[in-house]
């Protein structure tokens, strides 16, 4: 057990998943890969290649800036999406800006 419970809720991995291959991304993974790729994102310290923060809501990102992979999740809940990022560095601050305002701060 991590502290995203198993993942994505229910068929949401799937309808995730087939929405980023809609569009291109995560084309050689199945839902359990898909799955175990944005909890192993999730449960990243901070550091190195990893990027991220928690809100004192509870909301956890992480960017892996090697891989542009962007993971989302509520702590002690579940997983809510993984995708790539566009954008670099200024769209992950602008995201960060967002949930600093809607999630009541940052947990430093």
């Amino acid at each position: 057990m991590t502290g995203f419970g198993i993942g994505f809720e229910s068929e949401s991995g799937k309808l995730h998943l087939e929405k980023r291959k809609m569009n291109g991304d995560y084309l050689h993974l199945n839902v359990e890969e898909y799955n175990n790729l944005a909890l192993d994102l999730l449960c990243s310290d901070v550091g190195g290649d990893i990027k991220g923060y928690e809100t004192k809501s509870g909301k956890v990102v992480r960017w892996n800036t090697v891989t542009n992979d962007y993971a989302t999740g509520i702590r002690h809940a579940k997983v809510k999406t993984l995708f790539p990022l566009t954008g670099g560095e200024s769209r992950f601050n602008a995201l960060r800006e967002r949930d600093e305002r809607e999630g009541g701060g940052l947990n430093e």
